[in-house]
């Protein structure tokens, strides 16, 4: 018997060195109890023992990314796109962290290599609609969007994206609509319903807005941007 989940793992690590998976198991197992070093360090041992494993190389990037080390996580994307150049995971990740860094031409470029490989990848489509609503291009937003809810018609994160071109235009019945869409088909979306929020309120329906942000406190009362929505609304 074992103690914990990280216990378990750990010992199938130990017996089975070059079983990646065995590994990002025990990474999950670290996230779960916050245990970000450890993580890092159950990364290193994955690519001690494999080197090749494009896996273990975007996983300890997204890490790295996570923790604010920039530099060693676009060299460990780097290291993982070497040796896998089309591995989707990767050149998402690395895009979104070029964008984080407002190097917009080269999140593009990462995003247009990942959708050469997979069109109709509904996840890469929303990130490079969401690097155009950055830049303000909204009709290229817009029609990656759309193009990818008409992929996958329950793509609840195209309707939230889309929705937030149309807010940040004052497009508000537009916006409206597609928050809406999102929250009927994931009733509880934390951002779905504070988004939905801010549209009420522009529009001046204030007992709306509060009706979205109190669904969100019950759900996660301790969310600090709804807190203080919800003291906006009430003093």
């Amino acid at each position: 018997l074992y103690a914990n989940e990280t216990a378990f793992w750990k010992d199938v690590v130990h017996k089975s060195p070059r079983k990646v998976r065995a590994y990002l198991n025990l990474v999950e197992a670290r996230y779960r109890q916050k245990d970000y070093s450890g993580a890092l360090a159950v990364y290193s041992e994955l690519l001690r023992y494999n080197p090749e494993s494009f896996e273990g190389y975007n996983g300890r990037a997204a890490l790295l990314q996570k923790l604010n080390r920039t530099e060693e996580a676009f060299a460990d994307y780097a290291r993982a796109l070497s040796i896998k150049g089309d591995y989707i995971p990767a050149l998402v990740n690395r895009g979104n962290l070029y964008r984080k860094e407002k190097q917009f031409a080269a999140a593009l470029d990462n995003y247009n290599k990942a959708l050469s490989v997979e069109p109709e990848n509904t996840l890469v489509l929303s990130n490079r609609g969401a690097l155009y609503l950055a830049q303000k291009d909204y009709p290229a937003a817009i029609a990656d969007f759309d193009r990818a809810i008409l992929i996958d018609s329950r793509f609840v994160d195209g309707y939230i994206n889309r929705g937030a071109v149309y807010l940040e235009q004052g497009l508000f019945s537009e916006a409206l609509k597609n928050y809406t869409q999102a929250l009927m088909l994931s009733p509880y979306h934390r951002d779905a319903l504070y988004n939905r929020a801010i549209v009420h309120y522009k529009s001046g329906n204030f007992f709306l807005a509060l009706s979205d942000i109190e669904k969100i406190l019950q759900i996660d009362p301790g969310w600090e941007p709804a807190q203080v929505f919800h003291q906006q609304l009430t003093r």
